[in-house]
């Protein structure tokens, strides 16, 4: 019901594009890409996705960078600024209503479900800006997001395989018994929302800093979001971790996952502790743009 008119906007925009129709080609395809990134109103699949398909189905979909990359290209060198105004607007008001949403999910995997909505709606915020370092910020954000959200996950997908259904209801973990896959939940939730020392904060503080002048007042309700979506990390985490003395006998994390999880928060840290960050520099949404393949660095 969702992806099969996403696919035809795509198809049909690229055709049109081709074809001479730039400016309506590019809004079917932005269209597309919409449904594709669960912005609000056409998000209803995405929450029933998380809860359903496996893990790590989950993981290769929500990393894969065709959205972002179609996004990049269209907002940033083909769209009206108008067009891509109105993206903005719609992504920054889905990350806010997603962070409210997620925060008060008694499922872990709905509550992850929002986390990635909001993360989504941040990013298509800062591609459909008109500040270049906004749109670096938001490449910065995705990068950061599509490790931090794929380690949480796999968190999650472990704690899952060890105790089935996870509930948010009310605590009942044991941080004693599983210390290990207990950081590795919360340093991979804290990166994915921008808790510094992350790379997420860099990208972060990119985006809502070069967004500050063109949206004056959705800006603020940006970082409130960021906040709130901290809160649904941390709530998860005492839920799932904490609050109980029963040991159900699961075990803490065995080696191959514990090296999974390692390369994850290893290159969520270094990415922020380096002094320079090398962002891709792009140009200021429906401006020309001269060169899509250079990199300047920026320093967080």
């Amino acid at each position: 019901m969702y992806h099969v008119p996403s696919v035809l906007f795509f198809g049909v925009g690229t055709a049109l594009t081709a074809a001479g129709s730039p400016e309506t080609g590019t809004a079917l395809v932005v269209l597309g890409t919409v449904i594709r990134s669960a912005v609000i109103p056409v998000h209803g699949w995405y929450p029933r996705f998380v809860e359903r398909a496996p893990l790590g189905v989950v993981v290769a979909f929500g990393a894969a960078p065709l959205g972002v990359l179609t996004q990049l290209e269209l907002l940033s060198a083909r769209s009206p600024g108008a067009l891509a105004h109105e993206v903005a607007l719609i992504g920054g008001l889905t990350a806010v209503a997603a962070a409210v949403f997620g925060v008060v999910q008694n499922s872990a995997r709905r509550a992850l479900a929002f986390l990635a909505m909001s993360q989504s709606g941040l990013i298509a915020f800062g591609l459909g800006n008109g500040s270049p370092v906004a749109v670096s910020g938001a490449v910065l954000t995705w990068q950061a997001s599509a490790l931090a959200l794929s380690g949480t996950a796999m968190a999650l997908a472990a704690l899952e395989a060890r105790r089935g259904t996870l509930s948010l209801a009310a605590p009942g973990g044991n941080f004693a018994r599983t210390p290990r896959l207990a950081a590795a939940f919360l340093l991979c939730g804290l990166a994915a929302v921008g808790f510094p020392p992350s790379l997420g904060f860099a990208g972060g503080h990119l985006l809502v800093h070069g967004s500050a002048g063109e949206f004056p007042l959705l800006w603020p309700a940006l970082i409130g979001a960021v906040g709130v979506n901290g809160m649904t990390v941390m709530r998860s985490f005492f839920a799932l971790f904490t609050g109980s003395r029963v040991h159900r006998g699961e075990r803490d994390l065995r080696p191959l996952e514990a090296c999974a999880l390692m390369v994850v928060v290893t290159a969520l840290l270094l990415g922020a502790v380096l002094p320079v960050i090398p962002v891709p520099h792009v140009p200021a949404a429906g401006s020309e743009r001269s060169d899509r393949r250079t990199a300047q660095p920026v320093d967080p």
